[in-house]
């Protein structure tokens, strides 16, 4: 799994605004999970965003606070699981991830973190065969059948080519670089009013958003993994959604899709 980059944090005052994308329905529940009609007594909520005929994503909030989970369906009826799969804990911090495919779980599967953010377990899925499980814990790989130890990396220096450096590129934001992709994002994004009537005065609330950087240099696949309240990972993913072109990145002088991550920062004034 290729290791994502980051940006730096970047820190927003409090505006009174934020728009919502279109093909969304909203459900309250009781804490028992039976529905509730009215939602300011509502425990939490349903967000439900037709991406697509085939993209249905459901993310589960609390009434006032973080994501609780995020499932994706590749049918109306969500019965067909086909896409991202999340599970957060309390303050928001991403627990377990994973993917699936027309009802089978595939690619990596993530299950808990360490404290350094790093995983405890992992699997990783062809639609629906399991073909490795490592242990971090207990340092065990399972695969083809057969329990081994997990080993660690063995590093050497090899020698590169002056032509492998060359061709090997990051994506790279368009108008700027770095210093350009802060200034886009200073200048586009928004406090909610939702969020600083929930926060009050003197507060602030923290988004990371991951996303990727497609050959055709466009962000695509964006996903929360760390939340504090419905309206400002919205308006975080909106502005990252939005973004102006990059240079995709190169690898040995092929064009492929870039791993990014930003956190983001809302705060709330006096």
């Amino acid at each position: 799994m290729k290791k994502a980059s980051f940006f730096p944090i970047l820190c927003f005052c409090a505006v009174a605004a934020f728009s919502q994308k279109p093909k969304e329905d909203y459900f309250g529940f009781k804490k028992d999970g039976t529905p509730e009609n009215d939602v300011s007594k509502a425990a939490y909520f349903l967000q439900r965003v037709m991406e697509n005929d085939t993209t249905i994503i459901c993310r589960y909030y609390q009434a006032e606070g973080p994501l609780i989970r995020w499932e994706t369906f590749y049918d109306t009826t969500l019965q067909i699981p086909n896409g991202r799969f999340a599970w957060y804990n309390k303050k928001g911090d991403l627990d377990s991830t994973g993917y699936c495919y027309r009802g089978k779980k595939d690619r990596t599967w993530i299950y808990g973190y360490d404290k350094k953010g790093k995983p405890l377990l992992t699997e990783k899925y062809q639609k629906g065969i399991l073909l490795q499980r490592i242990n971090y814990k207990t340092r065990k790989v399972f695969a083809n059948g057969i329990e081994t130890d997990l080993q660690d990396p063995v590093i050497t220096q090899e020698k590169t080519g002056a032509m492998t450096l060359v061709n090997d590129k990051p994506a790279t934001y368009v108008a700027g670089g770095i210093p350009g992709w802060m200034d886009y994002l200073a200048n586009s994004i928004q406090t909610p009013a939702r969020f600083i009537g929930i926060a009050g005065p003197n507060s602030e609330g923290r988004v990371g958003v991951e996303f990727y950087i497609s050959t055709n240099g466009k962000t695509n696949d964006l996903f929360i993994y760390h939340s504090t309240e419905w309206s400002v990972d919205m308006e975080a993913m909106r502005v990252i959604r939005n973004s102006p072109p990059w240079n995709p990145a190169l690898k040995a002088g092929v064009l492929v899709t870039y791993p990014q991550k930003q956190m983001l920062t809302f705060v709330v004034k006096p």
